[in-house]
């Protein structure tokens, strides 16, 4: 119990930077998948508008109503 590392600094800054790229990515290919979706569902099957736009106001919003992760990516 009397054993605590030290945080490294260094290495939390780096895992925090990663972890925002990981969430900007998946946040532009969510929006690339969504477009297609919706295409999909304008040009063959109409059912899959409801799915899409499930889809897309999770996308937009996080847990309590506070914007999610891909809400502050700019280029989208």
């Amino acid at each position: 119990m009397g054993n605590v590392e030290a945080v490294d600094e260094e290495k939390l800054k780096k895992l925090f930077t990663i972890l925002q790229q990981y969430e900007q990515h998946f946040s532009r290919h969510l929006k690339i998948l969504l477009d297609a979706l919706n295409y999909l569902a304008a040009t063959e099957t109409v059912g899959f508008l409801g799915l899409c736009a499930r889809l897309s106001m999770a996308a937009e919003g996080g847990p309590d109503g506070r914007p999610g992760p891909g809400a502050s990516v700019e280029g989208l």
